[in-house]
């Protein structure tokens, strides 16, 4: 069974090429950033398991595609929910 990295935010921060999975446990809104240009098959699993909005922005203001997002336009992870970003070919972040 594969092993997947894990790490709990709880105050704004800056996503790293190297995390997998993201818990944000934050006590008030939050806002994480995701690294731009991501290699191809990269995953990144966040999850909001607190009362407060989690707001995603992209590095270099990329586009957050399939649904694709006009860049500078930001994902908002409400109370519990989630989403599971894959690195296409191009570069770009595919919400899956």
């Amino acid at each position: 069974m594969e092993k997947y990295t894990t790490r709990t935010i709880t105050a704004n921060a800056q996503i790293a090429l190297t995390d997998q999975v993201v818990l944000c446990n934050a006590t008030s809104p939050i806002n994480i950033v995701i690294p731009d240009s991501p290699g191809d098959g990269t995953q990144l699993f966040i999850k909001n398991i607190s009362e407060n909005d989690v707001t995603i922005q992209i590095n270099g203001l990329q586009d957050l595609t399939v649904p694709r997002l006009p860049t500078g336009i930001n994902k908002t992870l409400s109370r519990l929910a989630s989403v599971h970003l894959l690195a296409s070919s191009a570069g770009n972040w595919i919400m899956i």
